[in-house]
Protein backbone atom coordinates (compact mmCIF):
# COMPACT_ATOMS: atom_id res chain seq x y z
CA UNK A 1 0.00 0.00 0.00
CA UNK A 2 1.31 3.34 -1.47
CA UNK A 3 0.52 6.86 0.61
CA UNK A 4 0.92 10.18 -0.88
CA UNK A 5 0.83 13.14 1.56
CA UNK A 6 -1.65 16.10 0.80
CA UNK A 7 -0.31 19.43 1.97
CA UNK A 8 -2.56 21.46 3.10
CA UNK A 9 -2.13 24.10 -0.11
CA UNK A 10 -3.58 22.14 -2.27
CA UNK A 11 -6.45 20.44 -0.33
CA UNK A 12 -9.29 22.98 -0.78
CA UNK A 13 -8.63 22.63 -4.84
CA UNK A 14 -8.95 19.33 -4.45
CA UNK A 15 -11.88 18.91 -2.57
CA UNK A 16 -13.24 21.40 -5.53
CA UNK A 17 -11.81 19.07 -8.17
CA UNK A 18 -13.60 15.65 -6.63
CA UNK A 19 -16.72 17.64 -5.02
CA UNK A 20 -16.48 18.95 -9.42
CA UNK A 21 -16.48 14.81 -9.79
CA UNK A 22 -19.37 14.40 -8.19
CA UNK A 23 -21.84 16.65 -9.61
CA UNK A 24 -20.29 15.45 -13.09
CA UNK A 25 -21.60 11.85 -12.21
CA UNK A 26 -24.47 13.00 -10.23
CA UNK A 27 -25.75 14.59 -13.51
CA UNK A 28 -25.14 11.52 -15.77
CA UNK A 29 -27.16 9.33 -13.51
CA UNK A 30 -29.82 11.59 -13.32
CA UNK A 31 -29.91 12.20 -17.19
CA UNK A 32 -30.25 8.15 -17.16
CA UNK A 33 -32.52 8.11 -14.72
CA UNK A 34 -34.58 10.25 -16.52
CA UNK A 35 -34.43 8.59 -19.72
CA UNK A 36 -36.30 4.95 -19.42
CA UNK A 37 -35.27 4.00 -22.82
CA UNK A 38 -31.70 4.04 -21.93
CA UNK A 39 -29.99 0.71 -22.97
CA UNK A 40 -27.50 0.25 -20.80
CA UNK A 41 -27.08 1.74 -17.03
CA UNK A 42 -24.56 4.47 -15.72
CA UNK A 43 -21.80 2.59 -14.80
CA UNK A 44 -19.11 4.47 -15.00
CA UNK A 45 -20.96 7.43 -13.86
CA UNK A 46 -21.92 5.73 -10.46
CA UNK A 47 -17.95 4.65 -10.29
CA UNK A 48 -16.93 7.95 -10.25
CA UNK A 49 -19.53 9.21 -7.97
CA UNK A 50 -18.38 6.36 -5.56
CA UNK A 51 -14.49 7.06 -6.53
CA UNK A 52 -14.96 10.91 -5.61
CA UNK A 53 -17.26 10.40 -2.66
CA UNK A 54 -14.64 8.14 -0.90
CA UNK A 55 -12.18 10.64 -1.85
CA UNK A 56 -14.00 13.64 -0.35
CA UNK A 57 -14.48 11.75 3.03
CA UNK A 58 -10.62 11.66 3.10
CA UNK A 59 -10.07 15.15 2.22
CA UNK A 60 -12.84 16.46 4.40
CA UNK A 61 -16.19 17.84 2.89
CA UNK A 62 -15.42 21.28 3.88
CA UNK A 63 -14.38 23.11 7.14
CA UNK A 64 -10.85 23.50 8.48
CA UNK A 65 -7.88 22.20 6.36
CA UNK A 66 -5.29 20.21 8.62
CA UNK A 67 -1.22 20.38 8.07
CA UNK A 68 -1.33 17.29 5.78
CA UNK A 69 -3.27 14.42 4.74
CA UNK A 70 -2.33 11.17 3.75
CA UNK A 71 -4.15 9.33 0.95
CA UNK A 72 -3.91 6.02 0.04
CA UNK A 73 -3.15 5.32 -3.43
CA UNK A 74 -4.06 2.60 -3.87
CA UNK A 75 -7.75 3.22 -3.29
CA UNK A 76 -7.77 6.60 -3.98
CA UNK A 77 -5.32 7.05 -7.06
CA UNK A 78 -7.83 7.14 -9.86
CA UNK A 79 -10.44 9.13 -7.65
CA UNK A 80 -6.88 11.24 -6.88
CA UNK A 81 -5.94 12.13 -10.43
CA UNK A 82 -9.56 12.74 -11.65
CA UNK A 83 -9.60 15.50 -8.63
CA UNK A 84 -6.23 17.06 -9.80
CA UNK A 85 -7.34 17.33 -13.41
CA UNK A 86 -10.78 18.94 -12.21
CA UNK A 87 -9.05 21.09 -9.90
CA UNK A 88 -6.56 22.45 -12.41
CA UNK A 89 -8.54 23.22 -14.95
CA UNK A 90 -10.96 24.87 -13.04
CA UNK A 91 -8.61 26.87 -11.87
CA UNK A 92 -6.90 27.98 -14.90
CA UNK A 93 -10.21 29.22 -16.03
CA UNK A 94 -10.81 31.10 -13.01
CA UNK A 95 -7.55 32.62 -13.89
CA UNK A 96 -8.01 33.75 -17.25
CA UNK A 97 -10.94 35.38 -16.54
CA UNK A 98 -9.07 37.71 -14.11
CA UNK A 99 -7.91 40.81 -15.36
CA UNK A 100 -4.00 41.41 -15.26
CA UNK A 101 -3.91 44.11 -12.59
CA UNK A 102 -6.96 42.19 -10.65
CA UNK A 103 -5.42 41.99 -7.03
CA UNK A 104 -6.27 38.48 -6.24
CA UNK A 105 -4.20 37.03 -9.56
CA UNK A 106 -1.31 36.16 -7.54
CA UNK A 107 -3.01 34.08 -5.37
CA UNK A 108 -4.62 32.29 -7.80
CA UNK A 109 -1.60 31.71 -9.62
CA UNK A 110 0.23 30.55 -6.52
CA UNK A 111 -2.59 28.02 -5.83
CA UNK A 112 -2.01 27.29 -9.54
CA UNK A 113 1.53 26.51 -9.26
CA UNK A 114 0.97 24.25 -5.99
CA UNK A 115 -1.60 22.21 -7.77
CA UNK A 116 0.93 21.45 -11.02
CA UNK A 117 3.91 20.76 -8.58
CA UNK A 118 1.67 17.83 -6.43
CA UNK A 119 0.30 16.74 -9.28
CA UNK A 120 3.43 15.30 -11.03
CA UNK A 121 4.19 13.71 -7.27
CA UNK A 122 0.67 12.37 -7.41
CA UNK A 123 1.24 11.01 -10.86
CA UNK A 124 4.47 9.25 -10.24
CA UNK A 125 3.23 7.62 -6.96
CA UNK A 126 0.30 6.37 -8.56
CA UNK A 127 2.52 4.86 -11.54
CA UNK A 128 4.39 3.16 -8.70
CA UNK A 129 1.42 1.93 -7.33
CA UNK A 130 0.42 0.35 -10.36
CA UNK A 131 4.20 -1.05 -11.48
CA UNK A 132 4.17 -2.66 -8.08
CA UNK A 133 0.20 -4.43 -8.59
CA UNK A 134 0.23 -7.45 -7.57
CA UNK A 135 0.55 -10.51 -10.49
CA UNK A 136 -2.30 -12.39 -11.35
CA UNK A 137 -2.84 -14.99 -13.54
CA UNK A 138 -5.43 -14.96 -16.01
CA UNK A 139 -7.01 -18.28 -17.31
CA UNK A 140 -6.87 -18.31 -21.21
CA UNK A 141 -10.49 -18.28 -21.57
CA UNK A 142 -11.19 -15.21 -19.15
CA UNK A 143 -8.69 -13.51 -20.96
CA UNK A 144 -10.95 -13.81 -24.25
CA UNK A 145 -13.67 -12.41 -22.97
CA UNK A 146 -11.61 -10.11 -21.30
CA UNK A 147 -10.24 -8.67 -24.67
CA UNK A 148 -13.31 -8.52 -26.00
CA UNK A 149 -14.96 -6.30 -23.56
CA UNK A 150 -11.61 -4.27 -23.44
CA UNK A 151 -12.43 -3.53 -27.36
CA UNK A 152 -15.46 -2.29 -26.76
CA UNK A 153 -14.52 0.24 -24.08
CA UNK A 154 -11.59 1.15 -26.44
CA UNK A 155 -14.16 1.84 -29.03
CA UNK A 156 -16.15 4.16 -26.39
CA UNK A 157 -13.43 5.69 -25.37
CA UNK A 158 -11.99 6.51 -28.68
CA UNK A 159 -15.68 8.04 -29.61
CA UNK A 160 -15.50 9.91 -26.63
CA UNK A 161 -11.99 11.33 -27.21
CA UNK A 162 -13.15 12.05 -30.95
CA UNK A 163 -15.83 14.35 -29.49
CA UNK A 164 -14.13 15.88 -27.19
CA UNK A 165 -11.27 17.15 -29.92
CA UNK A 166 -14.06 18.59 -31.75
CA UNK A 167 -14.44 21.04 -29.01
CA UNK A 168 -12.08 24.29 -27.24
CA UNK A 169 -12.49 22.49 -24.27
CA UNK A 170 -9.15 21.13 -23.39
CA UNK A 171 -10.05 19.57 -20.15
CA UNK A 172 -12.40 17.04 -21.71
CA UNK A 173 -9.72 15.70 -23.27
CA UNK A 174 -8.24 14.09 -20.47
CA UNK A 175 -10.35 11.88 -19.19
CA UNK A 176 -11.02 9.73 -22.57
CA UNK A 177 -7.07 9.77 -22.88
CA UNK A 178 -6.63 8.35 -19.52
CA UNK A 179 -9.15 5.92 -20.57
CA UNK A 180 -7.60 4.62 -23.35
CA UNK A 181 -3.87 4.68 -21.50
CA UNK A 182 -4.98 2.33 -19.34
CA UNK A 183 -6.92 0.32 -21.65
CA UNK A 184 -4.14 0.16 -24.12
CA UNK A 185 -1.76 -1.40 -21.50
CA UNK A 186 -3.75 -3.84 -20.31
CA UNK A 187 -4.29 -4.96 -23.57
CA UNK A 188 -0.85 -5.13 -23.68
CA UNK A 189 -0.51 -7.59 -21.08
CA UNK A 190 -3.10 -9.91 -22.09
CA UNK A 191 -1.94 -9.76 -25.68
CA UNK A 192 -4.39 -7.84 -28.70
CA UNK A 193 -5.21 -10.66 -31.70
CA UNK A 194 -4.15 -14.03 -30.93
CA UNK A 195 -5.69 -16.39 -28.33
CA UNK A 196 -3.89 -17.20 -25.68
CA UNK A 197 -2.98 -21.35 -25.00
CA UNK A 198 -3.34 -21.16 -21.54
CA UNK A 199 -2.92 -19.25 -18.02
CA UNK A 200 -0.81 -16.39 -18.53
CA UNK A 201 0.60 -13.74 -15.99
CA UNK A 202 -0.89 -10.59 -16.50
CA UNK A 203 2.88 -8.80 -16.72
CA UNK A 204 3.80 -11.39 -19.10
CA UNK A 205 5.66 -9.02 -22.03
CA UNK A 206 2.73 -9.76 -25.40
CA UNK A 207 4.20 -8.78 -29.18
CA UNK A 208 4.13 -5.20 -29.38
CA UNK A 209 0.69 -4.12 -30.48
CA UNK A 210 -0.24 -2.42 -33.71
CA UNK A 211 -2.38 -0.03 -32.27
CA UNK A 212 -1.69 3.86 -31.62
CA UNK A 213 -0.68 3.96 -28.05
CA UNK A 214 2.58 5.39 -28.46
CA UNK A 215 0.47 8.58 -29.86
CA UNK A 216 -2.70 8.35 -26.81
Amino acid sequence: MGTLTVTAAVVPRLREGAQAQLAEGASTIKAAAEAYTKDEPPLEARARTDRAWALIDVLGWAGDVPESIDVDVSEQGLALGDAINAAVHGLTDVIAELAADDPVRPERMEELQALREFEGAALRAIEREHTEASIIAVPADVAVQLRRALYADLGRAGAELEAACSTTELGDVASPVRSLRRLFAVLDDIGWIKEPPGPRSSHDQPPPPTGPRGHA
